[in-house]
């Protein structure tokens, strides 16, 4: 009963966000709302931004439609699916603070897009959201007592996080595509741990992300923009904290890394990214050719073969997380091992590839 449920978000979700899309991409040209080709950029036309809009409005018409759905009409539904009314009346408080967040965040990205705003205002703006968040009971834990270093566990990841997607959008389809497959690997997730409530959100979210790929995809006639980038950073960011992964009957406590396995892509983008400027002297938040499709393609392969090998990446990456779980200590170290020398050898062969 509930695959019928959440196909059935997925699939409203997804066709809104795919008849959406055209309006914003008209409003983005009339509007001037456009992303121009330069030196630092792959793209070779200018091409309208916005696209982030469709997704937000897509994931938040979903939301609103299936309460204004599900409350008044609960009675009438299955024993199955009646008998968590309650619950998913409970979780509306929550669930408006973390859409009211997203919200802040695609605004926030969208005054950059418009007329730019400095790193560090962005940075101030995004970690209110992230303190709000916090405030309200969302936190990371990871077992330590006190209020101080959760705080900024929390804080920390969901800042950059958000910011990893920003980094991670810079060729057709990368960080949308990237996000669907982590959107659908926290659902896979949720489903092994029985969270109905994030389970729904993420096949909302998946399906109007999935919307906008169809236009995103190489080669893209609408790109994500900075509200976009962040808007999909943001919530994956949440969904992450928002799974439980560790139960007092499970194995291991490295359970707890299965977002890191999910978002190695990003994560790994990110640092290397970070190391690269620090070496050469740049700063972190100037843009450039240097990130994992950008080597990619300097190692030979085409822009749509650099996207398609980073998608299996993020797959091959992220399946792990689904049986962290389960396994033993030894289990989980030696997958955690494995991802990290797997990403060591892709270093050290884009490394041998840029100095030939």
């Amino acid at each position: 009963m509930w695959a019928l449920v959440y196909l059935a978000i997925f699939l409203v979700s997804c066709l809104l966000s795919v008849l959406l899309v055209p309006f914003v991409r008209r409003v983005a040209l009339a509007q001037g709302l456009v992303d121009h080709p330069g030196p630092r950029k792959v793209h070779q036309n200018p091409t309208p931004l916005l696209g982030g809009a469709a997704i937000l409005v897509a994931l938040l018409g979903t939301v609103l439609f299936g309460y204004l759905a599900f409350i008044p009409f609960g009675h009438l539904l299955p024993v199955a699916l009646h008998r968590h009314l309650a619950g998913v009346v409970s979780v509306l408080p929550r669930l408006s603070l973390i859409l009211f967040g997203g919200v802040l965040i695609f605004l926030f990205g969208l005054v950059d897009d418009l007329v730019g705003i400095r790193a560090r205002w962005k940075l101030l703006g995004q970690a209110a959201i992230a303190l709000l968040l916090f405030a309200s009971g969302l936190r990371i834990s990871l077992f330590l007592p006190g209020t101080a270093v959760p705080l900024l566990l929390t804080v920390g990841w969901l800042l950059f996080v958000t910011n990893s997607f920003n980094l991670l959008d810079n060729m057709d389809g990368l960080a949308s595509g990237v996000a669907f497959i982590a959107a659908a690997l926290f659902f896979l997730y949720a489903q092994v741990t029985g969270a109905l409530f994030v389970s729904s959100l993420l096949a909302a979210f998946a399906g109007a992300v999935l919307g906008f790929l169809v236009y995103n995809r190489p080669p893209a006639t609408i790109f994500l923009g900075e509200a976009g980038s962040t808007l999909l950073g943001y919530f994956l960011a949440v969904t992450g904290v928002t799974l439980t992964y560790y139960r007092q009957d499970s194995p291991s406590y490295l359970s707890v890394l299965a977002p890191v396995f999910i978002l190695a892509i990003p994560i790994f983008d990110t640092l290397s990214v970070i190391a690269i400027r620090r070496r050469e002297g740049r700063s972190i938040f100037t843009a450039g050719k240097d990130h994992l499709s950008h080597r990619l393609v300097r190692f030979g392969f085409s822009s749509r073969e650099a996207v398609s090998i980073i998608y299996l990446l993020s797959l091959g990456l992220g399946l792990p997380a689904l049986v962290l779980s389960h396994l033993s200590f030894a289990g989980s170290l030696i997958l955690l091992l494995q991802g990290c020398i797997f990403l060591a050898v892709l270093s050290f062969l884009e490394s041998r590839g840029n100095a030939s």
